[in-house]
C-alpha cells in the first residue's frame, strides 16, 4: 500500500499545481483587462464584469470538458 499513497500524493500535486496555474491565469487575465480597458479608456464595461465573465467561462469548462478528470481535481477526500 505505501506505493499507492506516493501516487495518491503526487496525483493530489498535480490537481493543486493545475488549480493554482488556474487561478494565476484568471488573475493575469483580470489585470490585462484592467489595464487595456484604461489605455483605451472604455468605460462602458468595469473590470469586475469582465472578472465574472472569465469566472463563469472556467465554470463552463468545468461543466463540459471531461468529466472524471475535472471533478476528480475539485473534489477535496477529506480522509
Amino acid at each position: 500500500m505505501a506505493g499507492n499513497d506516493g501516487q495518491d500524493a503526487e496525483r493530489e500535486e498535480m490537481y493543486s499545481s493545475w488549480s493554482l496555474f488556474i487561478v494565476c491565469m484568471l488573475l493575469i487575465l483580470s489585470l490585462w483587462t484592467s489595464y487595456y480597458l484604461q489605455i483605451k479608456r472604455i468605460r462602458a464595461v468595469h473590470e469586475t464584469v469582465v472578472s465574472i465573465f472569465a469566472g463563469m467561462f472556467v465554470g463552463l469548462l468545468v461543466r463540459i470538458g471531461p468529466a472524471s478528470m475535472i471533478r476528480d481535481m475539485l473534489v477535496r477526500d477529506p480522509g
